[in-house]
C-alpha cells in the first residue's frame, strides 16, 4: 500500500502533462524570469538561479508536483528579490534603517529552534516577520494588499498541508503567525 496521500497522487496524475516542460529547463526558467521581472543590476543573481531548475529537472524521480513546486520556488524568490530591489531603489532610506540589538535563533533542525522563535515572538520587545510578509514583502501594504497577501499565504499552507499532511506537525505555521527567515534567505 502506498504511503502517498491521495490528494498528492491525484495532483501528480493531473499535472503529468506539465512534466514535459522539464525537458527544456532553460526555457521554463526564462518563462519564470519573464513573469517575475528583474531589477536593474540583478542579472548575475538571477542567472545564478538557473542551475536549480536544471538540477531538479535532471532528477528522474521528480514527480509532476515536485516539478511544479520547484518552479514555484524559483518564481517566488525571483519575484520577491525584484520587488525588494525596486523598493530599495524607490526608497533608499531602507538600507539606512537601523536594526538595533537583533536576536538570532540558531540551531540544528529538530532542536526546538522553531519553538524558541515562537516564544520570542510573543514578547512586545521583539518583532518577528509574519509568514505572509515573508511570502510577499513590501512596505506598509494597503488593507487590500495585506488581505491578498494573507490569502495567498493561507492557500499556500492549505496546499502544503493537503499534499504533505505531516508538515502540520513537523513545522506548524499560520499565515498571520511568526515565521523563520528561511523564506527570506534565498533573496540575499
Amino acid at each position: 500500500m502506498s504511503s502517498t496521500p491521495l490528494p498528492l497522487t491525484l495532483a501528480n496524475l493531473l499535472l503529468r502533462p506539465a512534466l514535459g516542460s522539464r525537458h527544456d529547463a532553460d526555457r521554463a526558467f526564462e518563462r519564470i524570469v519573464a513573469k517575475a521581472g528583474q531589477a536593474d543590476g540583478d542579472e548575475e543573481f538571477v542567472d545564478g538561479f538557473r542551475f536549480l531548475p536544471r538540477e531538479w529537472a535532471g532528477d528522474e524521480g521528480l514527480s509532476p508536483v515536485g516539478w511544479q513546486a520547484a518552479q514555484a520556488h524559483v518564481r517566488r524568490h525571483l519575484t520577491n528579490r525584484a520587488r525588494i530591489r525596486r523598493l530599495i531603489a524607490e526608497h533608499p532610506g531602507i538600507e539606512r534603517e537601523p536594526v538595533e540589538r537583533p536576536v538570532f535563533v540558531v540551531g540544528l533542525p529538530r532542536t526546538a529552534t522553531t519553538l524558541t522563535h515562537s516564544v520570542l515572538s510573543l514578547s512586545d520587545d521583539h518583532r518577528c516577520p509574519l509568514l505572509w510578509e515573508l511570502i510577499a514583502p513590501g512596505l506598509e501594504p494597503s488593507t487590500q494588499q495585506r488581505k491578498k497577501a494573507v490569502t495567498t499565504a493561507r492557500r499556500t499552507l492549505d496546499a502544503a498541508h493537503l499534499l504533505t499532511p505531516p508538515l502540520r506537525d513537523i513545522h506548524p505555521m499560520t499565515a498571520e503567525g511568526p515565521e523563520e527567515c528561511t523564506f527570506l534567505l534565498p533573496r540575499a
